[in-house]
């Protein structure tokens, strides 16, 4: 009967390892994706200031 009831409590601990592990990757991966959103949008950011301050140099060299 001790056999058993060890073998279910490794099996829960082998579970929730499993779980834990899982949810910790989905982490890491949720967490580099904010990351690179973030370096995006700085990206996009600075790209469109860019264009603003060509786009007005351009019209000032029109008038």
């Amino acid at each position: 009967g001790d056999f058993r009831s060890n073998d279910k409590k490794q099996n829960i601990n082998f579970r929730n390892e499993l779980i834990i592990h899982f949810l910790t990757a989905l982490l890491v991966d949720y967490e580099k994706q904010w990351y690179l959103g973030m370096i995006r949008r700085r990206t996009l950011y600075i790209l469109i200031k860019l264009i603003e301050k060509a786009k007005h140099q351009h019209s000032l060299k029109l008038h």
